[in-house]
């Protein structure tokens, strides 16, 4: 299955078009016209090799759904050409080798839902994933899907038009109470919060392990706040974050 949306300034609406049409669509989302049904109805849009950037309908991002571990997840091809996910991991391996819901935040492994609590928090587990500590995000083992390292992170905020804008087009529409983003891609970053052993950030900001190992105690993570960067920072690797996976190509 696949969504489509439609990508415009500081606002991203979906889009369904009436059974009568299908969309001509070209490789990088912009939409060249509409045209009476075919065959391709069933996805509501037709894939062409042409370009459509400075003509048309304006632009989409073909959203689809992904088996990764053993959940169902929206993915989508970002601007830097990879399929990214477009929700937080939720995953636990079944070998018991990352500890759910520890007492100590300082487990090599470890996973978290907020409070400590799924059955009370379930509705924010499903929403904002799971937060590893980056000990556990290096050891998930998803086939065809990887944690990204720094320099895919730096690809995508490049394609994004730069770290000093990346952080607002990346993020979700709603829920943030320090600003909400235009979501220009459908990456729909949510404020996931947590830092340490606190939980208080929730709605104000999140941050995203990377592959990247800065020193022995401390790991690379995308940090995004207040304001429209997506930073790179350095954190202890007992933190709990949020994790988006990476295609492998």
């Amino acid at each position: 299955m696949s969504l489509l949306q439609f990508t415009k300034p500081n606002r991203q609406v979906a889009y369904a078009p009436p059974q009568a049409y299908t969309l001509t669509i070209d490789k990088n989302g912009y939409i060249g016209d509409k045209k009476p049904a075919d065959g391709y109805t069933h996805y509501c849009f037709k894939e062409i090799f042409s370009d459509y950037s400075q003509s048309g309908l304006g632009q989409v991002t073909p959203l689809k759904y992904s088996v990764i571990g053993d959940k169902e997840y929206v993915t989508a091809i970002m601007p830097d050409g990879k399929e990214w996910m477009a929700e937080n991991l939720d995953f636990l391996p079944s070998d018991g080798s990352i500890a759910k819901n520890p007492s100590s935040i300082i487990s090599n492994a470890a996973a978290w839902y907020y409070g400590r609590d799924e059955a009370t928090f379930g509705w924010e587990g499903k929403k904002y994933g799971l937060l590893y500590n980056w000990y556990a995000a290096k050891a998930l083992t998803i086939a065809g899907w990887h944690l990204p390292s720094t320099s895919e992170w730096d690809a995508l905020a490049t394609a994004c038009g730069g770290s000093s804008v990346a952080g607002t087009k990346l993020k979700s529409t709603t829920d943030w109470s320090s600003g909400n983003g235009t979501d220009n891609y459908g990456f729909c970053a949510f404020p996931a919060g947590r830092y340490g052993g606190s939980f208080d950030f929730l709605g104000s900001d999140t941050r995203f392990w990377t592959s990247s190992e800065y020193n022995s105690s401390d790991a690379y993570c995308r940090y995004q706040g207040t304001d429209a960067e997506l930073h790179l920072y350095s954190s202890n690797k007992s933190n709990g974050f949020s994790v988006r996976l990476v295609k492998d190509y």
